[in-house]
C-alpha cells in the first residue's frame, strides 16, 4: 500500500525530469474526494494531477506551443497540461514506439 503525502517527486523521478521539460497532466476535477490540488490556493486555476507526466525537449515545446506558454514552460522547466493534451501525447508516443512497457510516469522522446 502507498500513501501520497505531497507532490514532490522521488529522486528517481527527479533524475528523469532533469532530462528536459516536465509536462504534468492535470484535471480541473479531483480524482478522488480527498485529493489536494497541485496549484497554490491563490492560483487562478485549481488543478489536480492525474499521475501522468511527460519529459520533452525544448524543441518540442517551441514546435508545439505558442508564446507566452512555450517561453514559460522553457523558463520554469515544467508546465501543467490538460488531459486532452496528455491523451494526444500518449497517442503520439505510442505511434512512435512499439514498446508497450512505456506507461505512466515515463519519459518520452518527443
Amino acid at each position: 500500500m502507498r500513501m501520497i503525502l505531497g507532490y514532490e517527486p522521488c529522486d528517481k523521478c527527479k533524475e528523469k525530469m532533469a532530462l528536459g521539460i516536465t509536462l504534468i497532466e492535470c484535471s480541473e476535477e479531483p480524482l478522488n474526494k480527498n485529493q489536494q490540488p497541485i496549484t497554490p490556493k491563490n492560483s487562478a486555476f485549481t488543478l489536480y494531477p492525474t499521475g501522468n507526466w511527460f519529459v520533452v525537449r525544448d524543441e518540442f515545446i517551441t514546435r508545439t506551443f505558442n508564446d507566452p506558454y512555450a517561453a514559460s514552460a522553457i523558463s520554469h522547466r515544467k508546465a501543467f497540461i490538460d488531459t486532452s493534451i496528455g491523451e494526444a501525447l500518449r497517442k503520439e508516443r505510442s505511434a512512435a514506439t512499439d514498446d508497450s512497457n512505456i506507461g505512466k510516469n515515463e519519459t518520452s522522446e518527443l
